[in-house]
């Protein structure tokens, strides 16, 4: 598996023009400059085949250069529902970008397990990081030309995430999850600790 990617997991196989669809999802919707593509031999390879699990048995792997946040991917998700109707299910390699986030070593290596913080002090950093994110995103999405529209429709750049987060409906407030070392190193950027 790559580094970063994101898997389209599918119940019956795509034909090939909806697996290019996929892939051009991936690059139209996603960040820009966003799809990794790399060389096999003299091909050029900017997505893979393969098999999941019982589920969604069919996976089309699209590397991509950096973690995409989940803001970043429901731009992608929201345009891949409005062109496939089946169920499908859509990963990612990780939820957050450490590296907007000023992510760095520390001595505790990752171990999530040997920090307690505040139950209250986790809370309100979990909701200030999620809208952090959101706004980001909001910011970068506008940038490429999108704005609110009650409905997402790729045409005309509208999708109804594009609030602020303060002023979005609790439907669209999503977030990813945040393990402790990430909420202390947010705490420790923002000198709350």
């Amino acid at each position: 598996m790559y580094q970063h990617h994101i898997i389209l997991k599918t119940l019956s196989q795509l034909t090939s023009e909806q697996a290019n669809d996929w892939y051009q999802t991936v690059k139209e919707y996603g960040p820009p400059n966003i799809v990794f593509n790399y060389k096999a031999g003299l091909k050029q390879i900017g997505m893979e085949y393969g098999t999941c699990d019982e589920e969604f048995p069919h996976c089309y792997i699209v590397p991509i250069m950096r973690d995409m946040s989940p803001e970043e991917t429901t731009f992608v998700v929201s345009a891949w529902e409005y062109k496939y109707p089946e169920d499908f299910n859509i990963e990612i390699s990780n939820a957050i970008d450490h590296h907007a986030l000023g992510h760095f070593q520390n001595s505790m290596d990752g171990e999530d397990s040997d920090i307690e913080l505040d139950p209250e002090l986790r809370e309100s950093a979990i909701k200030d990081m999620a809208k952090w994110h959101h706004n980001r995103w909001v910011e970068g999405q506008t940038s490429a030309g999108w704005r609110y529209g009650s409905y997402f429709n790729s045409k005309d750049k509208t999708h109804p995430a594009m609030r602020q987060w303060d002023d979005l409906s609790e439907t669209h407030r999503r977030s990813p999850k945040f393990s402790n070392v990430e909420v202390l190193e947010w705490l420790k950027k923002q000198q709350i600790i």
